[in-house]
């Protein structure tokens, strides 16, 4: 191989993202939004950026589908822009729209000003309305 050659299979194999991505491997629970009968599907998120968000699933997420992901003490919400099939399922790439950081403590507020037992009225409620909207 000539040096020409050279400098143009390096230079195909440049990073073109715009943001750093990091390795999380960490668990995360995906719900599809706006479909009625669809159980939050357990995933992994693989690498995180600022606005983008890599996750293996073992299902296909359409795209364009708007999703919730909680992660990281994290509830984002976003779209799927890409999803592949991977070895062990799909691997789902979600452009991140909104977030909302450090749910445990936004659960100790409400705690707080609620009270235990109203928290976990709601918390049972929202579970129990779920579970009968995924009959």
């Amino acid at each position: 191989m000539t040096v020409l050659e050279d400098l143009k299979t390096d230079s195909m194999v440049v990073e073109r993202r715009k943001e750093s991505r990091i390795v999380a491997n960490s668990p995360t629970l995906v719900s599809v939004l706006g479909v009625d009968g669809h159980l939050p599907i357990p995933g992994l998120v693989l690498d995180l950026s600022s606005s983008a968000l890599k996750i293996a699933v073992p299902v296909a997420i359409p795209c364009g589908a708007l999703v919730k992901a909680e992660a990281f003490e994290t509830l984002l919400l976003g779209e799927v822009c890409r999803c592949e099939q991977a070895a062990d399922g799909f691997q789902v790439v979600l452009q991140v729209s909104h977030s909302l950081n450090s749910l445990s403590e936004l659960e100790r507020l409400n705690t707080a000003l609620w009270g235990q037992d109203q928290v976990k009225t709601i918390r049972h409620s929202t579970a129990r309305e779920l579970v009968h909207s995924y009959r």
